[in-house]
């Protein structure tokens, strides 16, 4: 009888073990997805950045065009007023 009883502890630690083990992988495995998916966040926000400080150069650039066509217009009117 303690001799079954020793058996069955003893094969419950190994379950309890080998379930440890494998909550261990899949905490490392879920840690290596967390990273991965904080890498591809951090470089999509950088690019973003990158296209944001993009903008304003080009409202500067499509103004400039504007204030040019404008004059130029203008130019065209007064010569035929």
């Amino acid at each position: 009888m303690p001799d079954d009883r020793d058996a069955r502890i003893e094969q419950l630690l190994e379950e309890l073990r080998d379930l440890h083990r494998q909550q261990l992988e899949v905490s490392r495995e879920a840690l290596k997805n967390q990273a991965e998916a904080m890498r591809v966040q951090r470089e999509l926000r950088e690019a973003a950045s990158k296209r944001l400080r993009a903008i304003p150069a080009l409202i500067v650039v499509v103004l400039g065009l504007l204030v040019v066509v404008l004059v130029l217009l203008g130019r065209v009117v007064w010569r035929w007023l």
